[in-house]
C-alpha cells in the first residue's frame, strides 16, 4: 500500500491543481489537454539553467507584465508601446504590426529555424516556419499541406492540426502536440537501422532543442518590448518622451477638470486652448507648458502655506489667553474674585467661624522678620518653649538684639 506513496501524494497535491488551471487559463478541454506534450516541457525545463527556470515559467503561465495587466491591477494605460494603436495583451506580443516590431519579429524567426535546421528535415522545417510567420502577421495557422495518402504528409497533417487547437501561442509559450513526435518519426532517415530506444532518444533530444530554441525566441521578443517600454532604443527614444509628455498633459487637464481652482486666478490662463492643442505641440512647448503648469501649482501651495500661517496668526490674538494684572489692586481682586464663596452671603456668615488666635506666652516675646521684608500685617508669633526657638533656627532663622532689652529677634 505504501510502494508509490510519495507520488501519489504529489500528483494529488500539485499535478490535479496544476492541470485544472492550464485548462482553465488556455481555455482547453480535458481532450485537447491530454495532447499536450508534457513530458517534453519537463525534459526541456531540466537542461535550463536554474537562474532561467522563473523567466520560463512566466512565459508558460502568461504571466509577462503586458499593459493590459497593468490596466487591470494598476489603472494604466493598455495600449501597446510599440505600435500605440491597439490593446497590448499576452498574444499581441508576437504579432504587433508596427514596422519595427516586424522586422525584429523576421530577424528572430531566422534565427530560430538557422538553430533548428542541422536536426530537422526540411519539409518539417518548412511547415514550422509557414505556421509561426502565418500566425505572428494575421494570428492564424494554416496547413501546408493537404490531406494525403502518404503517412509523411498525414502525421504531419495531424500534428498541424492538433497544434492549432492547443494554440501556436502555446507553441511559442512551450506546449506542443504530441504528434510532432510521430511526425519527426516519420521524416526521420537514419543512414543505417537503429533501435527504438536510439530513435525514442533522438526525438526526445530534438523536441528538447525545439522548446528551447522557441524560449529563446519568446525571450528576445520580450526584451525588445522592454526595451521600447524604457526607451534604450534611438529610434524609440523621441517617441517614448513624446508620449510621457501627452499623458502628463492629460493627466494636468483632467485635474483641472475636477478642481478648476488649483492654480491662482492669473495663472488659469494656460488651460484656455483644448487639450488637442496642447498634445500636437512638439516636445519643447509641451515640456515649456507643463512646467508653467507645475510653478503655478507651486505658487499656489505657498500661497496657501502663507495665509494659514498668518489665519494662525489671527486666531492666536483673538484667542489669546487672559492673564494676570500686575497691578497688586487688580491682583488682588482677581484672587478674590476667584475665591469667592459660592454661597449667599447669610448662609456664609452662619457657616463662618473665628479664626484661631494663638494663646499669649509667659515667656519673653520672640519678634520673627524676614532679611528685607516682614511678615504680612506685622505678626508677632510668641512661643513658650525653646523647643520652638531651635525650631525656627534649623529653618534658617538667626538670633539678632533688638532694640528693645530683653527681646530677641528672629532675623533670616
Amino acid at each position: 500500500m505504501t510502494e508509490d506513496l510519495y507520488s501519489t501524494i504529489k500528483n494529488l497535491e500539485y499535478t490535479i491543481p496544476l492541470q485544472e488551471k492550464l485548462q482553465k487559463d488556455n481555455q482547453w478541454c480535458e481532450e485537447v489537454y491530454k495532447s499536450v506534450d508534457c513530458d517534453a516541457y519537463y525534459r526541456a525545463i531540466r537542461r535550463v539553467p536554474r537562474s532561467h527556470r522563473i523567466s520560463i515559467t512566466k512565459l508558460s503561465q502568461q504571466l509577462w507584465n503586458t499593459n493590459l495587466q497593468n490596466r487591470k491591477y494598476y489603472n494604466q494605460s493598455d495600449v501597446c508601446p510599440i505600435c500605440q494603436s491597439t490593446t497590448e495583451d499576452f498574444n499581441h506580443v508576437f504579432h504587433c504590426t508596427h514596422t519595427s516590431a516586424d522586422t525584429f519579429w523576421q530577424e528572430a524567426i531566422t534565427n530560430l529555424f538557422t538553430t533548428l535546421q542541422p536536426s530537422t528535415q526540411p519539409l518539417l522545417l518548412d511547415t514550422l516556419k509557414d505556421c509561426l510567420q502565418q500566425w505572428i502577421t494575421s494570428g492564424r495557422s494554416y496547413s501546408p499541406s493537404l490531406r494525403s495518402r502518404l503517412p509523411a504528409l498525414d502525421m504531419l497533417h495531424q500534428a498541424i492540426i492538433n497544434q492549432a487547437d492547443i494554440g501556436w501561442g502555446a507553441f511559442c509559450r512551450g506546449h506542443v502536440s504530441k504528434h510532432w513526435r510521430r511526425a519527426f518519426l516519420t521524416h526521420y532517415r537514419p543512414k543505417k537501422l537503429q533501435p527504438e530506444s536510439k530513435r525514442s532518444e533522438i526525438v526526445d533530444r530534438w523536441l528538447r532543442l525545439v522548446l528551447t530554441s522557441t524560449w529563446s525566441f519568446s525571450e528576445k521578443i520580450w526584451q525588445f518590448r522592454n526595451k521600447v517600454v524604457h526607451g534604450q532604443l534611438e529610434e524609440f527614444k523621441e517617441s517614448k518622451t513624446i508620449h510621457n509628455l501627452c499623458r502628463r498633459v492629460q493627466e494636468l487637464y483632467s485635474q483641472f477638470q475636477k478642481d478648476p481652482f488649483m492654480l491662482p486666478q492669473s495663472r488659469s490662463h494656460l488651460f484656455n486652448k483644448p487639450v488637442q492643442a496642447i498634445s500636437s505641440m512638439d516636445r519643447d512647448g509641451m515640456t515649456c507648458w507643463i512646467k508653467s503648469i507645475e510653478e503655478a501649482l507651486l505658487t499656489r501651495e505657498h500661497r496657501d502655506q502663507l495665509e494659514a500661517v498668518h489665519l494662525k496668526s489671527a486666531l492666536f490674538r483673538f484667542f489669546q489667553p487672559k492673564r494676570r494684572s500686575w497691578n497688586p489692586k487688580a491682583a488682588k481682586r482677581y484672587v478674590l474674585s476667584l475665591w469667592a464663596a459660592p454661597f449667599s452671603s447669610k448662609y456664609y456668615q452662619q457657616t463662618n467661624r473665628t479664626r484661631w488666635k494663638p494663646r499669649a506666652s509667659r515667656h519673653s516675646s520672640l519678634y520673627l522678620h524676614r532679611s528685607k521684608t516682614k511678615l504680612p500685617g506685622k505678626s508677632k508669633l510668641k512661643y513658650q518653649d525653646k523647643q520652638h526657638m531651635k525650631t525656627l533656627m534649623e529653618f534658617g532663622f538667626k538670633q539678632v538684639p533688638a532694640t528693645t532689652p530683653n527681646i530677641l529677634t528672629m532675623k533670616k
